[in-house]
C-alpha cells in the first residue's frame, strides 16, 4: 500500500520538474521554490531550509538537536493550518503524519521534531482552528449555535486534507513518495489514526492509535456524569482527600488480583471494591471515612449511568485509579463544553442536568455526533486489504479515556472480522497496567507512548521490543508482528533517575503474568498468558 501516483494529480509543472531530481540532489535553493507549489484550495505561506540546528516555534521554547530540514507551512481551506518538516539529507523514506489531543487547535512542535530526528519526514495539522486544547468554543457561530461544518473539519476534513497536502510536498521535494506512510497519535491522535483507518484505508501503511478518543459523543458525555452525581447527591464535589481515600483502599483491596500484589491491576474489570467498607462509625474523624450520601455517591460514579431499567449506558470511573480529573472541584472543561454542544448552546451549564435527565442527554449526543466524530466503525476490512497493519494501546490507569471503550471497540473489530487470530494478522491491541492517559502513571509506561519521541518518554530501548513505532515498522515492512512490548518505568517518572521496573505489555487478550522467581521488577521474570 505505497503511495501512488493520485498524490500527483495536484501538482504544478513545477512540482513535477522538481520530483524529477534525486533525494540527494536537494539544496536551500529547491526547498524554498516548494512557496510556489500549488495544490488545490491550498496557500503555501512558507518554504524555508533550516539548518541552524535549532528552531523555535512561535510562542515555544527552541527545540534543539534538529537536522537541518525544509520546513513548509500551508493553509487548507478554509482553515486548516499544516507544518511540513522534511530532513534535508539522509531521509529514511517514510512519511509520517501526528496527531492531536483534546480539541487540538495546535501545532505539535514535540512531535514534529522528534520525528524528524529519526530521520522522517513529518506533518502535523491544527485541525482548523487555533486555540486551547481543552475549549470546544470554536464551533460555535456567532449566534451561539453548533457550526457543524467546523466540528467536520475538526473531526475529519483536517485529517485527510494534511494527508493529501504533505504527500504532495514530500514528493515533490524529494523527487519521489514515500516508501512508507505511518500515523502516530494518543488520545484524539488516536481517534485521527482511526478516522483515517476507517475513512482513507489506503493513506497509512501503519498506524499506532493510543488511547483512542473513539466513541467520542459516548465517552465524553459520560465524563461529565461523575460531576452530575455529586451535584445532585451532595451539592458540591467530593474532596480530593477522600478520593484519594477510596482509590487507595480499591487498590489495596484489587492489586493481589492479577496474582502479584504489585500496585498494579492488570483487569480492573474484577475490582469489586465497596465504598462501603469507609463508612463512619461512632466517633470516626469524618475527614477518613465515608458517610452515606458519599458512599452513595462514589458507588454511582464508579458504576457509571444506567437508564430507569437498569441498563448501563456506559462506564463509570476506574476505582483503582486516581481520578479528580472528571471528578474533581471542577467539571472537565471538555465534558462540560461537549455538553454545550449537545445542547446546541454556547452558555448552557450543565449545572442544570440531573441523573433521571442524562439518559436522553446521553441520546442526544449520540444521535447528533456520532456519524461526525464517533469513529467507532468496526468493519477495517478495506484498510486489512490495503494491506494496512495497526497497534491499538491504552493505559489501563486512564483518567480521562475509559479503557474499556477501547477494549470493546477491539472486540467489535474481531468480532466483524471472523476471529481473534484472522483480526491479529492486521490489527493488534496492548494494555499497560498502571499507564495513565497517553503515559505517566505508576506502571511502566515508557515504551514509545508518546509522538514526541523525547528522552522523557523513550523505551529503555529504541527497537522494535521496546519500541511501539520501531514495532509497527517492522510489522509493515518486515512482516513481524509484535507479540509484547518491553515496557519500563523510570524513577519518578525520571529517565535521568534510572530504570525502575521493566515489564512486558502483551498481546491482548494475554496479560504479563509473574513466572514465580525471580525479581519482580525484571521484564524476563513474566510471561504473557490468559487472563485469569
Amino acid at each position: 500500500m505505497t503511495p501512488n501516483s493520485r498524490i500527483f494529480s495536484g501538482l504544478t509543472c513545477l512540482a513535477l520538474s522538481l520530483m524529477t531530481r534525486s533525494a540527494s540532489a536537494q539544496s536551500p535553493r529547491e526547498c524554498a521554490a516548494l512557496s510556489k507549489l500549488t495544490l488545490p484550495r491550498t496557500t503555501i505561506h512558507s518554504a524555508e531550509l533550516i539548518n541552524s540546528g535549532s528552531f523555535t516555534p512561535p510562542g515555544e521554547k527552541p527545540l534543539k538537536g534538529l537536522p537541518g530540514f525544509c520546513r513548509v507551512s500551508l493553509t487548507v481551506e478554509p482553515s486548516i493550518n499544516v507544518e511540513v518538516w522534511m530532513p534535508e539529507s539522509g531521509w529514511d523514506g517514510r512519511f509520517r503524519g501526528i496527531g492531536g489531543s483534546g480539541y487540538a487547535g495546535f501545532i505539535e512542535w514535540n512531535a514534529l521534531a522528534g520525528a524528524l530526528k529519526e530521520g522522517s519526514a513529518v506533518a502535523n495539522t491544527d485541525s482548523g482552528h487555533m486555540g486551547n486544547v481543552s475549549t470546544g468554543a470554536f464551533a460555535f457561530d456567532a449566534q451561539g449555535h453548533v457550526d457543524m461544518d467546523r466540528v467536520v473539519t475538526f473531526a475529519s476534513r483536517s485529517l485527510f486534507e494534511m494527508t493529501r497536502k504533505a504527500k504532495a510536498v514530500v514528493a515533490a521535494f524529494y523527487g519521489r513518495p514515500a516508501d512508507h506512510s505511518y500515523w502516530s497519535g494518543c488520545s484524539t491522535g488516536g481517534r485521527q489514526g482511526l478516522m483515517q483507518v476507517q475513512r482513507t484505508p489506503d493513506a497509512y501503511d501503519g498506524v499506532i492509535a493510543g488511547a483512542p478518543a473513539i466513541n467520542w459523543e459516548r465517552f465524553i458525555a459520560a465524563e461529565i456524569w461523575p460531576q452530575i452525581v455529586m451535584n445532585e447527591i451532595l451539592g458540591a464535589p467530593l474532596s480530593q482527600s477522600k478520593w484519594d481515600l477510596v482509590n487507595q483502599a480499591a487498590l489495596e483491596a484489587c492489586d493481589a488480583g492479577d496474582g502479584l500484589k504489585d500496585g498494579l491491576v492488570s483487569n480492573p474489570a474484577q475490582c469489586n471494591y465497596d465504598p462501603a467498607a469507609l463508612r463512619c462509625k461512632e466517633r470516626d474523624d469524618p475527614a477518613i471515612c465515608l458517610g452515606d450520601e458519599e458512599i452513595e455517591a462514589v458507588r454511582k460514579v464508579w458504576e457509571g449511568p444506567r437508564r430507569a431499567d437498569g441498563t448501563r449506558i456506559w462506564s463509570g470511573i476506574d476505582p483503582t485509579v486516581t481520578n479528580v480529573v472528571l471528578a474533581g472541584e471542577r467539571a472537565f472543561p471538555i465534558a462540560a463544553d461537549h455538553a454545550r454542544w449537545v445542547m446546541d448552546d454556547a452558555k448552557f451549564d450543565w449545572h442544570s442536568l440531573t441523573m433521571a435527565d442524562f439518559p436522553a442527554f446521553f441520546d442526544k449526543s449520540v444521535a447528533r455526533f456520532n456519524d461526525v466524530i464517533g469513529t467507532d466503525e468496526a468493519d477495517i476490512s478495506a484498510f486489512r486489504d490495503a494491506g494496512g497493519k495497526l497497534i491499538l494501546w491504552h493505559g489501563l490507569a486512564d483518567q480521562f479515556i475509559f479503557p474499556a471503550g477501547t477494549i470493546d471497540y477491539y472486540q467489535r473489530v474481531v468480532a466483524n472480522t471472523g476471529t481473534l487470530a484472522q483480526t491479529q494478522e492486521f490489527a493488534r491491541l496492548f494494555l499497560a497496567p498502571g499507564t495513565q492517559h497517553c503515559g505517566g502513571g505508576p506502571g511502566p509506561n515508557a515504551f514509545g507512548s508518546r509522538e514526541s519521541r523525547l528522552p522523557v518518554t523513550v523505551a529503555v530501548k529504541m527497537d522494535a521490543d521496546h519500541d511501539l513505532f520501531h514495532a509497527l515498522v517492522r510489522w509493515v515492512e518486515n512482516g513481524v508482528a509484535p507479540e509484547k512490548i518491553i515496557a519500563a518505568h523510570y524513577k519518578d517518572n525520571d529517565p535521568a533517575k534510572g530504570i525502575e521496573r521493566t515489564r512486558p505489555l502483551c498481546l491482548y487478550p494475554t496479560v504479563a503474568t509473574y513466572k514465580g522467581a525471580g525479581d519482580t521488577n525484571d521484564a524476563t521474570n513474566f510471561e504473557c498468558t490468559m487472563q485469569r
